[in-house]
């Protein structure tokens, strides 16, 4: 998917991407089997991407 790669490159040149991220842990399987895993996902807005097909200036189509 060629967004994810110009997505990727800006964040990267551009100064003003803000990122956020979330950290939560994800309890599988029960009983003795059970254990928990901790998942961390990290998000940056990336102002100027105009490489997504279903995106556009007036909202998504």
């Amino acid at each position: 998917m060629e967004a994810t790669i110009d997505a990727r490159q800006l964040a990267l040149e551009t100064t003003g991407s803000f990122p956020a991220r979330r950290d939560v842990e994800v309890t599988h399987g029960y009983g003795k089997e059970k254990y928990t895993e901790k998942v961390s996902t990290e998000l940056i807005g990336v102002p100027g991407l105009m490489t997504c097909d279903w995106f556009n200036p007036e909202g998504s189509n």
